[in-house]
């Protein structure tokens, strides 16, 4: 009985994320959902080092994208290393926040495109 009890209680935190009875994130860095979210949490303050701001969760999460768009014939990278493509996505939100509003996946996919067109 006690197996059955530990097998459901794994697959709600499985499901979940957190353990049951709880909703607190355990996560330090969450997903941020749009540009100004996304610029926020991948700028470091003049007081915090760049590895308290979220620096390798951002770069993680702008290479993901980057990396779906590999197979773009129109997308051409020629094996620059991650911090040129993070710094393109950081400038061009430093330069548009008018844009920030919009989906942080999206935005990231529209800039990598357009600063890496062939």
């Amino acid at each position: 009985m006690s197996f059955i009890i530990s097998v459901i209680t794994a697959s709600v935190i499985l499901a979940s994320g957190t353990p049951q009875g709880t909703s607190e994130s355990t996560t330090p860095f969450p997903r941020p959902n749009t540009g100004g979210a996304l610029y926020a949490q991948c700028s470091p303050s003049t007081e915090t080092a760049k590895s308290e701001s979220g620096g390798l969760y951002c770069n993680g999460y702008i290479m993901a994208i980057h990396d779906s768009l590999k197979e773009r014939a129109d997308f051409c990278t020629y094996g620059d290393p991650t911090s040129y493509f993070v710094d393109q996505v950081m400038a061009y939100l430093k330069a548009h926040p008018d844009e920030w509003p919009q989906s942080a996946p999206s935005l990231i996919r529209k800039i990598l495109i357009k600063e890496n067109d062939c």
